[in-house]
């Protein structure tokens, strides 16, 4: 009978397992993006959790590393640093796991039924993957994580941890905390820009992120390392770093080469961006690297402003272009609103009349 029943809970499980794959596939995947440096994802109900991941086509049953306790999972391939490990957050009754294609799911059958706000809750035998490590040092940070007091020191060792396992959302993190700036420093951690550069360029190195060769460069200019963070700036503008863009435009304006600062500038602003859009106004306003044309200026300002309220039209610039008695608005918007409720006053001061006219 036990052997029985056994079995049936088995299949039940099964059963269980592929609906959720088959139903919720499309969302991990959705939510699996190349920039997100999570390697796992966990979707889940009162009573059960799975945990996908990708590996490598060809990957066998074989080649994995799986091992999934009461209170604990490790899983990953074989002789690779494990992409899950960790305590669980609360125990588990019965495990099942697949590998279909290039996808493994495992599924965890809850012990108590309750949604877990995290997977895992701390180290398995001192050990814990890197991703883990972030998001227990993120949570941490924001006072999230209930069952543990908040501490700087505790928080960066989360997050060393996990960038030294290669996260790049922990290289990230570590490089901004250790940079210094206000917004990202925690309290009572010096700032150490030699370590915080040295972040950066694995994330920048090991992971091609725009965004931390971004920062890579910004770290060299101010440390007056001009050439070399243009070196920067131009390997993230590849991937079409805007801020890389426009810092290059920058950089060839200070150094009197507006016609290369012209080209930075106009590439970000073909995509959106709003200081790029002023500095070409300003470019084609004073006439540097391109003839001026006072038309063409206002247009970039007013996209600027399309994309960003806080960049308003300069009013020089209309005074030039109207003359010093002109009566026109920084939202273009504004006008279309004006010459309409004028219009709605008139039209409704036409009605009364005539009403009145009538009688």
């Amino acid at each position: 009978k036990q052997w029985y029943q056994r079995r049936v809970r088995g299949f039940l499980l099964s059963l269980q397992l592929c609906i959720a794959y088959h139903t919720t596939t499309q969302v991990r995947m959705e939510n699996r993006t190349p920039l997100s440096g999570f390697p796992y994802v966990v979707s889940q109900t009162d009573e059960n959790l799975t945990v996908s991941f990708t590996v490598p086509p060809l990957t066998k049953k074989k080649d994995l590393n799986i091992v999934i306790k009461n209170n604990s999972i490790l899983a990953g391939l074989k002789d690779r640093t494990p992409i899950v490990e960790g305590t669980l957050y609360t125990n588990v009754r019965d495990t099942l796991w697949q590998i279909e294609g290039t996808t493994v799911t495992l599924h965890l059958d809850k012990d108590k039924p309750a949604i877990w706000p995290l997977l895992i809750s701390g180290p398995l035998n001192g050990s814990i993957d890197p991703h883990s490590s972030f998001t227990l040092g993120e949570l941490m940070e924001n006072d999230i994580w209930s069952n543990q007091t908040r501490s700087s020191e505790k928080i960066l060792e989360y997050f060393r941890d996990s960038a030294d396992k290669g996260s790049r959302l922990g290289q990230l993190r570590m490089g901004h905390i250790l940079k210094g700036d206000s917004k990202d420093s925690l309290p009572d951690i010096t700032p150490n820009p030699v370590e915080s550069l040295h972040y950066y360029r694995k994330a920048a190195e090991t992971w091609n992120d725009a965004d931390a060769q971004y920062f890579v460069a910004e770290s060299y200019r101010e440390e007056g390392e001009e050439d070399e963070a243009i070196k920067w700036y131009k390997l993230s503008a590849e991937s079409k770093n805007l801020k890389s863009m426009y810092r290059l435009g920058e950089i060839y304006k200070e150094r009197d080469d507006y016609i290369e600062a012209f080209i930075w500038w106009n590439q970000a602003a073909s995509i959106g961006h709003a200081p790029s859009n002023v500095s070409l106004g300003h470019a084609y306003w004073e006439g540097n690297g391109v003839q001026k044309n006072l038309n063409k200026a206002l247009h970039h300002f007013e996209l600027a402003y399309k994309s960003d309220r806080t960049k308003e039209i300069p009013e020089a610039l209309l005074e030039e272009i109207h003359g010093p008695d002109h009566h026109t608005f920084s939202d273009p918007s504004s006008a279309v609103k004006v010459v309409v409720g004028v219009g709605v006053v008139a039209l409704i001061g036409y009605f009364v009349l005539r009403h009145f006219s009538s009688k």
